[in-house]
């Protein structure tokens, strides 16, 4: 009997997690329990904080066996290049047998009857030993919070991230201006947010990041229709894609800001 077994109801949206984890952290450990899988690691430069949560209901089939939890340690980078050949339609599963391997099952049964041609994949993936300890993250009051489409946040990033490294984001009253500035030029994205989605204790703020990092955390898209972005003076901005309204599931990003030197 394997210690646990679990089956995504979505292997898509894992593999588009795993796939824009992996440039940010290296080796990570997912936590299973009862209610869900988790992840929280840090990126190489401590600038970054990685974490997502998948909960229990997001899989057709969750057994654990009868124990409270499991933490296995693998390469991002090793796990996304076995989820490259999973496909939409395939049922992807994942079993773990108390050894150093895990077992990545992609199986896919066609619908049609005039198809009678099953397959499936069976990958040992090789685990890593390493200590897993969860970093606290402070709950503060936030000075402001913007809510914006994420694919929108993802292209305005895009297009304005050729000038320089530092992304300024500065709030004035209901505007918010993301800006960057190079030796031969600057640029500036301006957008006017209502009530609902710009909400600020404060008349003014301005804080600078790396456009590098928030672009990374910016393919969260694919599986988020809306980024939240919390910011605080002398704080990290936290990055929240929820995977729907009302979801508990979510990928978050804590990125450090960037002071003048």
């Amino acid at each position: 009997m394997p210690s646990f077994h679990l089956v995504f109801q979505d292997g898509q949206r894992f593999k588009q997690i795993v796939d824009l984890c992996k440039d940010i952290v290296q080796d990570v450990s997912f936590q299973i329990e009862s209610s869900g899988i988790s992840m929280q690691a840090m990126d190489m430069a401590h600038v970054a904080l990685v974490s997502f949560f998948i909960p229990k209901q997001d899989f057709a089939e969750y057994n654990l066996f009868g124990k409270e939890n499991f933490v296995i340690s693998t390469s991002l980078r090793n796990l996304n290049l076995i989820l490259k050949s999973y496909k939409p339609g395939y049922k992807l599963s994942f079993a773990f047998n108390d050894n150093d391997k895990l077992q990545i099952i992609y199986n896919y049964r066609p619908k049609s009857v005039d198809q009678d041609t099953d397959e499936q994949y069976t990958w040992s993936l090789q685990l890593i030993h390493m200590e897993s300890n969860m970093l606290q993250v402070p709950e503060e009051e936030n000075d402001a919070t913007i809510f914006m489409d994420s694919a929108e946040f993802h292209e305005m990033l895009r297009n304005i991230g050729i000038f320089h490294d530092t992304l300024l984001v500065s709030i004035r009253g209901k505007v918010v201006e993301f800006e960057t500035r190079g030796d031969f030029g600057n640029v500036v994205f301006c957008k006017s947010f209502s009530k609902e989605t710009l909400r600020s204790k404060v008349s003014f703020l301005q804080l600078g990041y790396s456009i590098k990092y928030l672009s990374w955390f910016s393919k969260a898209y694919q599986v988020a229709k809306q980024v939240e972005l919390n910011l605080q003076r002398e704080s990290p901005m936290e990055m929240l894609y929820r995977f729907d309204v009302d979801h508990p599931g979510f990928i978050r990003f804590h990125l450090a800001p960037k002071f003048d030197e």
